[in-house]
């Protein structure tokens, strides 16, 4: 409970560029995660193509072997490809939770300045 010995008078105008100077930092807070939202989606979207590359160059090889009997993929060449589609999907994943990290925090963030702006 308050005594009122804690409450220090302050001027409109100080009162203003303090709220001001806050809706600023939370802008920049926000923009920031914004910035770091959308360079995870294009991590994800390059590594959803590089997949997709990958695919297409695995069906490649087997339409070539297909064509000509003697061009097979190696069990090894098989086995590094699907190493790299294994670490691709690592990725993505974790691209992924950064990202939905990222928007929880961001909705924290949204969520205080709405409280901050409201007075409460």
């Amino acid at each position: 409970m308050s005594t009122g010995d804690d409450i220090i008078p302050v001027s409109w105008r100080e009162f203003e560029a303090a709220r001001e100077a806050e809706r600023r930092n939370v802008a920049e807070i926000a923009k920031r995660l914004d910035e770091r939202v959308n360079a995870a989606e294009d991590k994800a979207m390059a590594a959803n193509n590089a997949t997709g590359e990958l695919a297409q160059k695995h069906n490649d090889l087997i339409h070539s072997g297909e064509k000509k009997e003697s061009t097979y993929a190696t069990k090894d060449e098989v086995q590094r490809m699907r190493e790299d589609v294994s670490v691709i999907r690592t990725a993505q994943a974790k691209i992924a939770g950064a990202s939905i990290i990222g928007s929880v925090f961001l909705a924290v963030i949204i969520n205080l300045v709405i409280r901050l702006a409201s007075g409460s």
